[in-house]
């Protein structure tokens, strides 16, 4: 027996104990099956869950997905409610994929198991130095080598269909989200700044565009759109361009603005004030309070 035999072997043992291992922990999903489908089955089914489509469950996906991302971030204070939450959202977005999968059973399309095994199939490809080691020769040391290798095996997937290096970018995603995806697929084609000087004068450029058009009389309320959204591109393009995923960040700093705010509203209360009484000045000097007291908890940075 060679070498590259009692390799092969290996490998194909560690995936077989994959496969039984995986058997074993099957039950739950199983049972979410069984649900889904007597949900869906004309006869002693659910009247809502039968007239579902994929068009009318997509706002139920993308609302499901915020709320799991909310759940993962509150996750790391590792509180049994926490953990819950979690556990809980993970679920719903689950049942969308199983609901998603079983309208397209009922059509004929696939199953839920095709979903999972194209899943399984495109790991195993994506990640040749776990399942092909002998055949695999790039050292993969890290998680940027990792994530290096697993764009250049998608490009080149993608490279094998006629298209345009923007493809790819779903368009239901988070319109943020995905504004700075395209932006960083022209930037990997060299369409790019030369330098950040260069990317700051481009963004700036939008800013004073969109004041043109809030100076001009009368406003166009379609000039200000346009321009609008070019300061959204930009500034998705800038923080791709500077490391940062600009709906995490976007996300981040709404919750930052919820906080300081909903304490703001506490300070305001307490002095016996109604909020729509207060001026600009008296908004800012509790806005300023309610910054400098969270920072000085370590609540807020």
């Amino acid at each position: 027996m060679t070498v590259e035999t009692r390799i092969e072997d290996a490998m194909q043992s560690q995936l077989d104990a994959l496969e039984a291992k995986l058997a074993e922990n099957l039950e739950g999903v199983q049972k979410a099956l069984a649900v889904v489908q007597q949900l869906r089955n004309p006869e002693g089914g659910c009247p809502w869950d039968l007239g579902q489509t994929h068009q009318s469950l997509t706002p139920f996906m993308i609302e499901e997905a915020y709320e799991a991302v909310e759940a993962m971030q509150a996750s790391s204070s590792n509180t049994p409610e926490s953990t819950t939450a979690l556990k809980d959202e993970l679920g719903d977005v689950l049942l969308q994929v199983l609901l998603n999968s079983q309208i397209a059973e009922d059509e004929g399309l696939f199953t839920f198991q095709d979903v999972c095994s194209h899943l399984a199939e495109k790991l195993i490809v994506r990640h040749p130095h776990v399942f092909k080691p002998q055949s695999h020769t790039a050292e993969i040391d890290s998680p940027e080598a990792v994530t290096a290798q697993w764009q250049a095996i998608k490009a080149s997937q993608s490279a094998q269909k006629a298209g345009s290096v923007l493809d790819g970018v779903h368009k239901g995603q988070a319109a943020l989200a995905r504004a700075g995806k395209i932006s960083k697929k022209a930037v990997k084609a060299g369409f790019t700044w030369p330098d950040d000087a260069t990317l700051w004068a481009c963004v700036m450029s939008e800013f004073d565009e969109i004041k043109a058009e809030m100076e001009a009389t009368p406003r166009k309320p379609d000039r200000l759109q346009d321009e609008m959204g070019d300061v959204f591109f930009a500034c998705a393009s800038l923080a791709k361009q500077i490391g940062v995923e600009p709906e995490t960040a976007l996300v981040q700093a709404t919750a930052k603005f919820e906080q300081r705010f909903r304490y703001m509203e506490s300070l305001i209360l307490a002095d016996g004030h109604a909020l729509g009484d207060l001026d600009f000045q008296t908004w800012d000097a509790y806005w300023n309070r309610a910054k400098s007291d969270l920072r000085a908890t370590g609540l807020c940075s």
